[in-house]
């Protein structure tokens, strides 16, 4: 019954609009209220929804609806729909077109947004419908002072019947603020005129400049994080720079200022306590850095955390007895199923020998029977290698040495010196953290020179940052990083102990002891338990052996001062130059011409239609997580994918959202390096375009920001 019903619809609309007496004709002809030749009409209303009623009631026998409303501004076509249900539950529905429109037309173009200094062509289209040629005096307003135009405001064009043509007008950003740019076009009785307003942002951005200092010979600033007015005089004691031309309002100053780690150590220990699961592992990670940690805190005047210490170490010490399995190793977890195996047995007993160093009552015959287990198992791992040509030491067999030997470093074992031996001589294919565990073992065993060969192949890895004073092993295992040997964090903990056993006071030694205490989560831990455990255990060794060792010499003096600083304000400089520490972010544009992308200088030229790429290269100095990207737009540039969500960007994905005046990008993960995104942009306004900068940051810490330096592009017509 549907078609019927429309049909009878349709009936009565055409009565309807006799009784009206509706034509189209009459429409055309007629002028909307308010418009005469050089009146000051100007649509403004565009609306997406021109009208909207959930319940209409009769006005009228039959079934007869009428409805008055004001149209929108737009010249388009519109959808009509009604939807109609009777109460025995039928259900019907009518649609038609209808369509506003005028003989004289004008279509604005303007930019979304412009940038305060910005120079830029706005344009009307104009265009005659009529049977007539005419002659339109075309015309601008802007109704604030923001915006000033710079050319003639008012233009003569003659239009052919059924022609159009475009008027272009050169305006200027004088301030921020917002205006109203009017366009109107007039001539032969008819008239047309489109306003809109148009913001101009601030040609600024909030600046953070980042600075590290390394001291030696003391000082006699006090220790600690300073913010607000004391921050900021301390600051500029330091004698940190200030920008020239810079307001004192807005502007704030961070500065840490230590001359020891062992923060990074008391920090860290509520995260192992508190983590929910309690493997064998687990238990390992809590127990060990509590108990080596004991003698530091109670040292440093920490006394207030010993309980909880004292209470970790017992409770530790207690489970991993119980989990022993009855062959003396241990598994992951425990239970009459449970097996144990070599990397598991191995850490336990390496970890309850550092317990025992530390002062922790150790059970003597659960550290034989692990020991046992271990050699039993390098016995089988030995065999193995001497059967098969060309076959070498594994890291398991580097670290079952290594906890061996800090049972009993003058154990006489035949297997053990000869799977060092064996593993010396291809210590070059190991990996890294194995080569690092492989000088402490032979340390252990007292084989100095072979130790000392072993770190000068390391140190040979080492990658050196003179911006933050801190040092790294390249690791080189992107094809083993799930590895337990490809940790990162446990790879530089292991190379930073070694080091303290070669050249406790040298520069190797205190770089990576402040890569380790940098590269904390949130300031408190590290990435998981295991590296966590390991980085306080060789952060505990470090303060021991440098820091208290200086002292206990009367070289107080001579103990480094370690000094961040961070500075931000708003800045208006013109051009805004680049700034950034822990993170960096440089910006690179190119025209995208035959497949390839052609570099652009800044201050080139382009034309509107023309492609561009956006290149974001990220310089991270320490791994990083939730990272914020955000490239400013210049005025009239507008991404060719405007749909937001995961995109490929060249260097990875990332989740996108392409917003009216920036392009965020979301980095779950940024790693140690660098790394580079593109997306394009095509050029659609001319005009003499600032670009204001990128902009990067850890969304969860933001001191850590940096900004690219400031863009200026010519756009013009083809």
């Amino acid at each position: 019954q549907a078609p019927q019903l429309e049909g009878a619809l349709m009936r009565k609309e055409k009565k309807a609009a006799a009784a009206n007496d509706y034509s189209e004709e009459a429409a055309d002809a007629a002028e909307p209220a308010g418009i005469a030749p050089g009146g000051t009409f100007a649509r403004s209303d565009f609306a997406d929804t021109a009208y909207w009623n959930a319940a209409l009631e009769a006005t009228g026998t039959q079934g007869v609806y009428r409805v008055e409303f004001k149209m929108p501004d737009d010249i388009t076509g519109w959808n009509v729909k009604v939807w109609s249900m009777c109460e025995d539950g039928r259900v019907a529905e009518a649609a038609c077109e209808i369509a506003t429109k005028k003989e004289l037309m004008l279509r604005m173009q303007t930019p979304r947004f412009m940038t305060e200094g910005d120079e830029l062509t706005v344009s009307a289209n104009v265009h005659n419908y009529s049977a007539d040629e005419r002659r339109v005096e075309a015309s601008i307003e802007c109704e604030a002072d923001a915006v000033s135009v710079i050319s003639p405001a008012r233009q003569e064009i003659a239009l052919a019947a059924g022609g159009e043509a475009r008027v272009d007008w050169r305006v200027k950003a004088a301030r921020p603020g917002r205006a109203k740019l009017v366009m109107r076009a007039a001539g032969g009785g008819l008239a047309d005129g489109v306003e809109r307003e148009i913001e101009v942002q601030e040609h600024s951005i909030e600046k953070t400049e980042s600075h590290f200092r390394l001291l030696r010979g003391g000082s006699t600033f006090p220790r600690g994080v300073f913010e607000g007015e004391t921050g900021m005089k301390i600051y500029r004691a330091w004698g940190f720079p200030v920008p020239d031309g810079v307001g004192t309002n807005g502007m704030s100053a961070v500065v840490e200022v230590y001359d020891t780690l062992a923060a990074a150590v008391d920090k860290a220990i509520p995260y192992l306590k508190n983590y929910e699961y309690e493997c064998t592992e687990q238990t390992m990670n809590r127990f060990v850095p509590a108990a080596v940690a004991r003698r530091l805190l109670k040292s440093r005047g920490r006394a207030e955390c010993l309980g909880d210490i004292d209470e970790l170490v017992a409770h530790g010490l207690k489970k991993l007895e119980e989990r022993q399995n009855t062959d003396g190793g241990w598994g992951w977890f425990w239970g009459p199923l449970e097996n144990s195996y070599e990397h598991m047995t191995a850490t336990v007993v390496r970890g309850l020998a550092a317990a025992k160093s530390a002062g922790v009552e150790v059970s003597p015959q659960m550290l034989e029977r692990g020991r046992e287990w271990l050699a039993a198992r390098q016995r089988a791992s030995l065999a193995a290698v001497k059967a098969t040509e060309g076959q070498r030491p594994r890291a398991e067999d580097v670290l079952t040495a290594l906890a061996m030997l800090s049972v009993d470093p003058g154990m006489e074992n035949e297997a053990l010196d000869e799977m060092l031996s064996r593993s010396y001589d291809a210590r070059l294919d190991l990996p890294v953290y194995a080569q690092a565990l492989l000088g402490l073992a032979l340390d252990l065993r007292g084989e100095i020179e072979r130790r000392d060969m072993v770190a000068r192949n390391l140190w040979q890895r080492l990658r050196e940052d003179a911006e933050k004073g801190t040092a790294w092993i390249e690791l080189g295992n992107s094809d083993s990083w799930w590895r337990w040997y490809g940790s990162d964090i446990e790879a530089q903990a292991s190379a930073l102990m070694l080091f303290l056993r070669t050249e406790p006071h040298g520069e190797a030694a205190r770089g990576l002891a402040l890569y380790l205490a940098d590269n904390r989560k949130a300031r408190t831990h590290w990435t998981n338990t295991r590296d966590t455990a390991l980085a306080i255990e060789a952060l505990v060794e470090y303060c021991e052996k440098v820091e208290d060792d200086l002292e206990a010499k009367g070289l107080a003096t001579l103990r480094p001062v370690y000094v961040n600083a961070y500075l931000t304000y708003k800045t208006a400089e013109e051009p805004v130059g680049a700034a950034g520490l822990e993170l960096k972010v440089g910006r690179a544009v190119s025209r995208v011409e035959g497949g390839r992308s052609v570099p652009l200088a800044d201050g080139s030229q382009v034309k509107t239609g023309d492609i561009l790429e956006i290149r974001l290269d990220i310089d991270a100095k320490n791994d990083c997580e939730y990272v914020l990207v955000e490239d400013r737009k210049g005025a009239g540039f507008e991404p060719v994918d405007t749909a937001s969500g995961y995109k490929w960007l060249g260097g990875g994905y990332a989740y996108v959202e392409f917003r009216e005046r920036k392009t965020g990008v979301f980095l779950r993960d940024l790693p140690r390096g660098s790394r580079s995104l593109t997306y394009r942009v095509r050029v659609e306004t001319p005009g003499d375009v600032h670009v204001l900068p990128a902009s990067v940051e850890a969304m969860y810490a933001p001191r850590l920001r940096g900004n690219s330096a400031e863009a200026r592009l010519e756009a013009v017509d083809p």
